[in-house]
């Protein structure tokens, strides 16, 4: 998992098949958008894994457009984004917080798509040129080091981790 976005050009550009299902660990909320019109096709999607300890909030991983967002008219969010607010819905009407793992490089625009849609960063000793962990909704309680334990207890559950990533 980690926080992965994958639009439809990227998931071809990386060879990864556009039918596959990426969701990857057991227990996890799958959120689907799907377009009614095509008969109906997943237009893209996102999972997010309820974690308890050390205190309750969402894991938000793969999020996983499916179709080009070329012919979207202006000021339409983007598929990403719509999958996002709909991930962010689900995560407010649970009063629940939600943690991810921004592993999209700076330069590439997407990187942006958590800030604008409510996603605030962390100032953890996790992140890393690579890796921006980030989240919303925080409760009070979520110390420095509450949040660090919630990080590594991610990294324990998540595959994506546990290659090495």
């Amino acid at each position: 998992m980690g926080f992965r976005y994958f639009d439809a050009q990227a998931v071809v550009d990386n060879g990864l098949d556009q039918d596959k299902e990426y969701i990857t660990t057991p227990g996890s909320e799958r959120i689907d958008l799907v377009d009614n019109d095509l008969n109906p096709k997943v237009l893209g999607y996102c999972e997010l894994l309820y974690i308890k300890d050390p205190f309750e909030f969402y894991y938000l991983g793969w999020l996983v457009t499916r179709v080009p967002n070329k012919d979207r008219a202006p000021g339409q969010l983007s598929i990403g984004e719509q999958v996002l607010d709909k991930a962010n819905d689900f995560i407010d009407s649970r009063g629940a917080a939600g943690i991810l793992c921004n592993t999209i490089s700076e330069n590439i625009p997407v990187h942006s798509i958590y800030q604008r849609h409510g996603w605030v960063a962390l100032n953890t000793s996790h992140n890393s040129k690579d890796r921006l962990w980030m989240s919303r909704n925080l409760p009070a309680q979520a110390s420095p080091e509450i949040m660090s334990k919630a990080i590594e207890y991610i990294k324990k559950v998540d595959p994506y981790f546990q290659k090495g990533h």
